[in-house]
C-alpha cells in the first residue's frame, strides 16, 4: 500500500470516529434545542392553540396582547426582582462558602463540601414541602426560632410583602452550594506561588483577595454569573408548588405565567412569544455580565514632548 493510500485510509478513520462521536450529540442538538427553538418563534407569531391543528400569522399581535396585559408585566417585573435577590446574594454565599472550604483541612473540607451539595441533589418538590413547615404561619420552625427571640409570628408565603422573598430564600438554599464547588476548584488551580509573591511583598489577606483571586477567577465568576442569571430567570418549582403566584400576584413570575398560558389554558402563540422575550432577556442581563468581565484595553498615552525635542523643533 502506497504513502498516499494508507493516510488517506487513517484520515477516513479519524473522519469516521469523529463523525461516530460527534453525531449522537448533533442529533441531540437538533432534536431538543434547534427544533423547539424554531417552533417557538414559528407560534409567536401565529395563533396556535394546544389541541387545534390550524393557525393563522398573526404577526406581532401576540406580543402587542403581552405588553399590554396587566398580569404579564407583573409577571416580567416579579421575575426582574427575583433575579436581582437570587443572583447577587447567591454569587456572594458561594464565594464566601469556596472560601470558607478552602480554608479547612482537607479532611474537614471534604466533609463540608459535601453538606453544601447536599441540597442541589435533593429534589426540588421534596425540598418545597419541608420548605412549607418551615415557613408555617403558627407551627413553623423559623417563626418558632423568631419567638424564641422575641419577634412576633411572619406570615411569610401568605404575606405580599415576603413571599417572593421566602420563595428566592428556598432557590437560593438549592443552588449556591453547586456554584460554591464550581469556585472552590477554580480558587484550587490557582498558582500558589503568586499567593507566596504576595505575601513576601506585604500583601494581606484581603489584598490578596482583591488583587491575586478575583483577577484568576474572572471567567469562572462570569460563567457562574450567567448560570445564575438563567436559574434566576427559569423560577418555578418553588412558586407552583407553595404560592401558585398568590398572594395577589405577588410571587406571579414568567415561566409560571408561560407554564398556565400554553398548559393550563393552551394558548401556544401567546406563552410562545412570552418564551421568547424570556430567552431575550436572560440573554442580554447575560451580554451585559460578559462586557462588564471584558477586560478594556488601555488608551495609548499621548508622547510629552522633552525640552530637548521642542527645542529642535
Amino acid at each position: 500500500m502506497g504513502v498516499g493510500k494508507l493516510l488517506k485510509t487513517r484520515k477516513s478513520k479519524r473522519m469516521a470516529f469523529a463523525l461516530a462521536v460527534l453525531l449522537p450529540f448533533a442529533v441531540w442538538m437538533m432534536v431538543y434545542m434547534l427544533i423547539p427553538l424554531v417552533s417557538v418563534v414559528f407560534y409567536s407569531f401565529t395563533d396556535a392553540k394546544m389541541g387545534y391543528d390550524s393557525q393563522s400569522f398573526v404577526g406581532l399581535y401576540q406580543f402587542r396582547k403581552m405588553f399590554t396585559s396587566a398580569t404579564a408585566m407583573i409577571s416580567i417585573k416579579n421575575s426582574l426582582k427575583a433575579a436581582l435577590v437570587i443572583v447577587p446574594v447567591s454569587l456572594l454565599l458561594s464565594m464566601l462558602t469556596a472560601l470558607g472550604l478552602d480554608a479547612l483541612s482537607e479532611r474537614s473540607s471534604k466533609i463540608y463540601t459535601f453538606a453544601v451539595f447536599l441540597p442541589n441533589i435533593i429534589s426540588l418538590t421534596a425540598a418545597c414541602l419541608v420548605w412549607r413547615w418551615i415557613y408555617h404561619g403558627q407551627y413553623g420552625v423559623l417563626n418558632f426560632l423568631l419567638n424564641l427571640m422575641g419577634i412576633p409570628s411572619q406570615q411569610f408565603l401568605k404575606s405580599q410583602a415576603q413571599a417572593m422573598y421566602s420563595l428566592c430564600a428556598i432557590h437560593i438554599w438549592s443552588v449556591f452550594g453547586y456554584y460554591a464547588i464550581i469556585l472552590l476548584a477554580a480558587i484550587r488551580s490557582i498558582d500558589k506561588s503568586l499567593y507566596e509573591a504576595a505575601s513576601l511583598d506585604g500583601a494581606s489577606y484581603w489584598t490578596q483577595f482583591f488583587h491575586v483571586t478575583l483577577p484568576m477567577l474572572k471567567n469562572t465568576l462570569l460563567f457562574v454569573g450567567i448560570m445564575l442569571t438563567t436559574s434566576a430567570f427559569m423560577f418555578f418549582t418553588p412558586v407552583q408548588l407553595l404560592t401558585n403566584g398568590t398572594p395577589g400576584t405577588s410571587t406571579y413570575v414568567m415561566l409560571f405565567y408561560i407554564y398556565q398560558q400554553g398548559i393550563e389554558q393552551g394558548n401556544t402563540g401567546f406563552s410562545s412569544a412570552m418564551s421568547l422575550v424570556l430567552m431575550l432577556i436572560i440573554l442580554f442581563f447575560s451580554l451585559i455580565q460578559w462586557i462588564l468581565s471584558t477586560e478594556r484595553e488601555p488608551k495609548p498615552r499621548k508622547k510629552v514632548k522633552t525640552v530637548k525635542e521642542v527645542n529642535v523643533a
